[in-house]
């Protein structure tokens, strides 16, 4: 541990952010208490026009109000501290309310730098900091210079990697591996998620609309509802154009948001994972080595597969799909440039899927006995109390359904080697998930009523960034599965972090 003291020496002592965290915290201040009050202030402004005093009043008003912020952002600034001790990461913050957070260096999980406008022209980028279990960013600091961010990150991550052997000089890029060009930035974007930015639209909108009744005391709802009165001579021509119109909105904002986040994709490779860079406004660099993930999978929907563009998605420690701040995507333009990716994590080839072993076929049509038919039963009631009989046009979802299941239990295959198992999934789209042997903290073996008559088990597999299942396997399977994982978890002398 000597040689890791003697690379703390410059960091041993407090010290203050960048002088550009003070625009960067007056900033954030000022965003906040705008976004907050915003509705308020449009009333105040709105009951003062035509005062003759009101330009002298809205003057004191953003005098005192930049001054306030300006003040508590200095004191902020000066009571912000951070350096390490004793192989931990200490930040102090705070003034009157004093904070100190404490981070074990050795369970630091992740260190990414951002970088947004200002930083770049301030010359300087954050540096957040997650540990292993955090679900959100443990600490930020707001702004260092490159050079030093750069220094920090390369320190944090090369001590947390002592277990696993890997040294400081490791953590440098490589090679380049893969960018994402013009192009295939338009074949990203074309083929993402559409449904959902138009979710997000519309809610969006909807707060707008709240907002602004409250602003204004209008009734906003009422006027809708007023033009849909109007307009309902022309029900099909309005819902047509309504339709389209949310189609194009949503098929542009997509693109926007796909281009600006992932502009300038790169990815290289390091000795022991991943090093990504992206971004048009808000640029990240993340590191990813391998150790700390937990399940890789890859996966593309129907327009992808036909594009042959994947994204992998690492699963890290303290994983959890519901947190878009610890989603980390990777896309990448081809099947054949994902498998050259995969033997960081795993260095056994992905096994030809019309080659895996198969689930029983008491999966999907137990699926449709008890997911299919009630759900079909149920809105067929729900509309022909609505529309009558044309409510039997709802039939025709059994039938999808039942083509669903039995082509997800038909693709689904499954197989294991000396280092872990490999899955392969999927019914319009396609989906590749793998995890390691050593990643596997607990395995369930669980059955329901009917499995336990016909000795079929599910097999969970529990790692620290989520789970992989195997479903209607026959039991002896399930228990020998369960063995051989926690055999090779207990033979092995590997870190699983």
């Amino acid at each position: 541990m000597e040689n890791l003291t003697d690379n703390y020496k410059g960091w041993d002592k407090p010290q203050r952010q960048s002088a550009g965290a003070i625009f960067i915290m007056f900033l954030k201040t000022a965003v906040v208490l705008i976004k907050s009050f915003w509705p308020l202030l449009i009333i105040l402004v709105l009951r003062k026009k035509g005062d003759e005093s009101s330009g002298d009043y809205f003057l004191l008003i953003i005098i005192l109000f930049i001054s306030l912020t300006f003040i508590v952002t200095l004191i902020e600034f000066w009571f912000f501290k951070f350096h390490i001790k004793q192989h931990n990461l200490i930040i102090q913050s705070g003034w009157l309310k004093k904070r100190t957070i404490t981070i074990p260096v050795q369970y630091i999980q992740e260190v990414h730098l951002e970088q947004n406008l200002l930083q770049r022209l301030l010359k300087v980028v954050s540096v957040n900091i997650n540990s292993a279990g955090s679900q959100k960013v443990e600490a930020n600091i707001d702004a260092l210079p490159y050079k030093k961010a750069e220094e920090l990150k390369v320190l944090l991550l090369s001590q947390s990697h002592v277990g696993s052997g890997q040294a400081i000089e490791e953590i440098i890029p490589k090679k380049m591996i893969t960018s994402l060009g013009t192009a295939d930035l338009m074949r990203f974007s074309l083929s993402t998620n559409h449904l959902e930015t138009f979710v997000i639209i519309s809610a969006l909108s909807l707060n707008l609309i709240d907002d602004l009744k409250e602003a204004f005391n209008i009734d906003s709802w009422g006027l809708m509802r007023s033009y849909a009165d109007k307009a309902a001579g022309e029900t099909t021509l309005v819902v047509s154009i309504l339709v389209i119109a949310g189609a194009l909105i949503s098929v542009v904002a997509s693109v926007i948001r796909t281009v600006i986040k992932f502009y300038n994709f790169t990815i290289e490779q390091i000795q022991h994972g991943w090093k990504i860079s992206f971004g048009l406004i808000n640029r990240q660099q993340k590191i990813i080595p391998s150790n700390k993930i937990q399940v890789l999978t890859w996966k593309a929907n129907w327009i992808r597969r036909k594009l042959n563009f994947w994204i992998i998605h690492v699963q890290s420690i303290g994983y959890s799909i519901t947190k878009r701040k610890q989603l980390i995507q990777i896309p990448v333009t081809s099947l054949d440039q994902v498998l050259s990716l995969i033997p960081v994590y795993q260095l056994t080839p992905v096994f030809e899927t019309n080659k895996g072993q198969r689930i029983e076929p008491a999966y999907w049509k137990r699926k449709l006995l008890f997911t299919a038919t009630p759900v079909t039963l149920i809105l067929v009631l729900i509309i022909y109390l609505w529309i009558g009989v044309a409510a039997i046009g709802v039939l025709l979802l059994f039938f999808y359904l039942a083509w669903y299941f039995n082509k997800w239990y038909k693709v689904f295959r499954w197989q294991i080697n000396d280092e872990g198992i490999q899955l392969f999934s999927g019914v319009w789209g396609r989906k590749y998930s793998l995890l390691t042997w050593k990643k596997i903290q607990q395995v369930a073996v669980t059955q329901n009523p009917y499995q336990r008559t016909h000795q079929l088990a599910n097999c969970i597999f529990f790692s620290a960034g989520g789970r992989v299942e195997l479903p209607y396997i026959q039991l002896s399977t399930a228990n020998y599965l369960a063995n051989l994982s926690l055999y090779y978890v207990e033979s092995r002398d590997e870190h699983w972090m």
